[in-house]
């Protein structure tokens, strides 16, 4: 296993070979990447590319959805409560 420093100077030593290098995949969140590098071991990141902003929008419609609900089931929660005090 290497070191800390072996590590620090093999990643320097990288850096000074590749200047310039940059990752294909397009991505804008920790989690876009992530999911991401897992679709490009299946297939090509020119590939992955081409669906993922479609796979994006869908995951975002997809948390409103949910966020939505959320807040309709703790207002049905809450007026509920306020029934049940009444009787």
């Amino acid at each position: 296993m290497l070191g800390r420093k072996r590590v620090n100077e093999a990643l320097a030593l990288m850096g000074e070979m590749f200047p310039n290098a940059h990752g294909e995949l397009e991505w804008e969140t920790p989690l876009q990447l992530l999911v991401a590098v897992i679709l490009s071991a299946q297939t090509t990141d020119k590939a992955v590319n081409k669906i993922t902003p479609g796979l994006w929008a869908l995951i975002s419609m997809m948390l409103r959805c949910v966020c939505e609900q959320s807040v309709f089931i703790r207002i049905r929660q809450r007026t509920s409560s306020r029934l049940l005090e009444l009787f």
